[in-house]
């Protein structure tokens, strides 16, 4: 649900509804009647009863007016996410979001407190927000590439943003995923990405209305893949019932023999973290093989998460799962493959020495892309070759050839004729 049509609203409105494991309904507070008639995903009111809400999972508003939402609909998206562990994804924006949730419902959900917000009314110097470790490794909301290192080097060459609200005071318990590389808020650098555990469900602030700039020359690639994240993330609990305690990830999916496997175990309910630095145990199951265990440290930075490696290990294909603490629940698991390495791969740069004496053995001369437009002008100037040596002789122009092939044929078909072939 949005205010108006603006990119932000757009663009994810397009994604969501290509992507076939989602059920998208939109809702645009400024538009014609029509509108709703004519857009198959749009409707032309927010849910009003409980039941009616409590069949989403995620609920997405964007510069949306809380007076025309209606007392009864933000207190039914409190009760939706405090109680129902349903999620809200809230998008900053120039008119309501969030100064206009002030003493309503929804200002308890915030991750931050209202009181000094500023919202910026044309967009400021470009920036590139940076990941805290959190986002980095605390979920998988940030998961652009098949590792961390791939994942963090594409942020890092994201399309930077223009504008952003600037929340100075964070609520105990917020967590910052990606924050303003230099200016300042009272609790450290501004965030831009930050989510609440609110009771069962969370809340997933954007204080930025710009992530569709992601998409330059990319497309859906990454931030169609964050958002479908961001959204299979926060709908998790509601699909499974419940909000899971752990959760069991490893940092690639697909590791090459000799490489080091990175275990890490984030507790989403706080209660459940052992008081032990090593509480948290792992067993890890090769098929066809036997067990392993092991055992993983809680991150000084980040108390919620612990993290151990795994070294040595074979190919072939591997299930891992939590088995201490206990659960009441299945235990956290996760799944990971080890390949033979694919030599031809470990060096993928320019072996320039290589190339220089292929150059010297074969009497020619090694160039850069730097130095090729000199390539033309050092080019040594051959010598003539002659096409033709000799005059051709026109063999099917002789009437000696056509008379010789036309007796032959007439013979053979006289004969076939006398000796009934034919």
């Amino acid at each position: 649900a949005d205010g108006g049509p603006r990119y932000e609203f757009r663009y994810l409105k397009q994604l969501l509804e290509r992507d076939k494991s989602i059920e998208l309904s939109s809702l645009l507070q400024e538009a014609d009647f029509e509108y709703a008639q004519e857009d198959r995903t749009a409707i032309t009111q927010f849910p009003v009863k409980r039941e009616d809400l409590a069949r989403f999972d995620v609920l997405i508003l964007g510069d949306v007016s809380p007076t025309v939402l209606g007392s009864t609909a933000l207190e039914n998206i409190r009760e939706f996410v405090r109680e129902k562990g349903g999620s809200v994804v809230m998008i900053a924006g120039t008119q309501f979001n969030p100064v206009a949730f002030a003493g309503t419902p929804l200002e308890n959900l915030l991750p931050f407190e209202l009181a000094g917000v500023r919202i910026p009314d044309a967009p400021s110097d470009s920036f590139h927000p940076v990941l805290t470790l959190e986002g980095q490794k605390g979920n998988s909301l940030f998961r652009l590439g098949s590792s961390d290192v791939e994942s963090l080097r594409i942020w890092n060459g994201l399309p930077n943003l223009t504008w952003l609200v600037e929340l100075v005071k964070l609520k105990p318990g917020a967590r910052v995923f990606c924050e303003h590389p230099t200016r300042m808020g009272s609790a450290g650098r501004l965030p831009v990405i930050l989510m609440q555990q609110a009771t069962a469900g969370k809340v997933l602030f954007h204080a930025t209305d710009e992530t569709w700039r992601w998409r330059f020359r990319t497309g859906d690639l990454y931030h169609g893949r964050y958002w479908i994240q961001a959204i299979r993330y926060l709908s998790r609990g509601r699909l499974i019932g419940k909000d899971r305690t752990a959760e069991l990830t490893v940092d690639q999916s697909v590791y090459q023999r000799g490489q080091s496997a990175t275990l890490r175990v984030k507790f989403v309910d706080e209660k459940f973290i052992p008081h032990e630095t090593d509480g948290v145990s792992v067993i890890i199951e090769r098929k066809g093989e036997g067990r392993q265990t092991a055992k993983l440290t809680r991150l000084r930075e980040l108390p919620t998460t612990f993290e151990g490696q795994l070294t040595r290990l074979g190919e072939g294909t591997y299930h891992g799962w939590v088995s201490q603490p206990a659960f009441n629940e299945a235990p956290p698991s996760v799944d990971f493959r080890v390949e033979v390495p694919q030599r031809e791969l470990l060096r993928r740069g320019m072996d320039k020495a290589d190339l220089q004496l292929a150059a010297s053995t074969s009497h020619g001369r090694f160039y850069t892309p730097d130095d090729v437009d000199k390539l033309p002008g050092e080019i040594p100037r051959g010598t003539p070759v002659p096409l033709e040596t000799e005059e051709a002789i026109p063999l099917w122009n002789r009437w000696e050839l056509l008379t010789l092939v036309t007796s032959l044929l007439t013979a053979e078909w006289l004969l076939r004729k006398r000796w009934k072939l034919v």
